[in-house]
């Protein structure tokens, strides 16, 4: 009995694999190649375009915005400093040392009192030694006291003299500077004598 004969066909095998790599290199390096050339000119003619911004009444693109967006914060933060040492006195170095100005000299409300405790006290009469002003110079460490001597009659320069002297003797008080001894005649006030007194203070 005869068997029926079947043909075989041969079966290609398939080719290795460095041979595929090899055929489909050139595809994918053609590919890759048109790609980065299409991305790189959107990145650098495209986009530009689409993400510029008006910032400030100028056209700005993102590199641009971050530089202005720091430009524009110190400016914030120098105004913000100048505001708070105009505000706040506090923080201005000067006011340190205004304090410690301040702190180095008497106290002026209790050298004001002790002066006129002092002119109250040095002549019975009232209102003998007039003080009519008082200004003290922070800067010079001086106090001017400024009046006049009277209802003492021919007396005047002599409660003035005294006076100047009792005045250098008070506490906080350096020295007094020998004032002008004059005697003049007022219709209202009478014979009197005005002073002007500079005082240095420690």
């Amino acid at each position: 009995m005869n068997q029926p004969q079947t043909d075989l066909q041969a079966v290609p095998s398939a080719p290795p694999l460095p041979v595929l790599l090899r055929n489909i290199a050139l595809s994918v390096f053609l590919f890759s190649l048109v790609l980065f050339v299409l991305l790189s000119l959107s990145y650098a003619l495209l986009l530009p375009l689409f993400t510029r911004v008006q910032v400030g009444g100028t056209p700005r693109d993102a590199t641009g915005v971050r530089a202005y967006q720091s430009a524009l914060a110190a400016d914030i933060l120098a105004l913000e400093r100048e505001r708070d040492t105009s505000v706040l006195p506090l923080l201005d170095p000067a006011h340190e040392t205004l304090k410690g100005s301040r702190r180095s000299l008497p106290s002026f409300e209790e050298l004001r009192e002790d002066i006129r405790r002092l002119a109250a006290a040095l002549v019975p009469e009232p209102d003998a030694i007039h003080i009519e002003a008082l200004r003290l110079r922070v800067a010079d460490r001086v106090l001017e006291i400024e009046g006049d001597v009277r209802n003492v009659g021919p007396r005047s320069m002599t409660v003035l003299a005294r006076f100047t002297d009792e005045l250098a003797r008070l506490p906080g008080i350096a020295s007094v500077d020998s004032p002008v001894f004059e005697r003049r005649e007022d219709p209202g006030t009478g014979m009197h004598s005005p002073f002007l007194l500079i005082v240095r203070l420690p």
